[in-house]
């Protein structure tokens, strides 16, 4: 079903021998994601910002060693600690599949996610 802005997009990918469809709304909310660190009280730090800027625009939550392999220059205490303040600070939304940590943007419209058991892909699924 599309969203409000009446519009949607499907991509297809093929991961580990699964097919996988991803759909998604046309109308991303631009935002200043230092203006949103301050208004929650943190300070807009390089580190902070590129965490922030990175699940904001990923589709699935990430694990914190994701996020070190994406974001080279930060080690992983750095990043347990970034992951902290911002889920604390309420822009981030901390979630467990198994026994591991996910991180996502905490700005994203409601929604639920469906894990594969067998390869442990993640899917939005935006309809409750």
């Amino acid at each position: 079903m599309p969203c409000a802005c009446g519009a949607f997009f499907i991509s297809v990918d093929i991961i580990a021998s699964h097919l996988h469809v991803w759909y998604g709304c046309c109308m991303q909310q631009a935002h200043d994601c230092k203006e949103e660190l301050h208004a929650a009280g943190s300070r807009a730090t390089p580190g902070r910002l590129s965490v922030l800027k990175l699940l904001e625009k990923e589709r699935a939550p990430l694990t914190a060693g994701e996020i070190e392999k994406r974001v080279k220059d930060l080690n992983q205490v750095t990043i347990y600690r970034i992951l902290e303040t911002l889920t604390k600070a309420g822009l981030v939304h901390m979630g467990f599949s198994g026994r591991v940590a996910h991180y996502e943007y905490a700005g994203k419209p409601h929604h639920h996610h469906l894990v594969c058991a067998d390869c442990g892909f993640n899917q939005v699924c935006r309809t409750c």
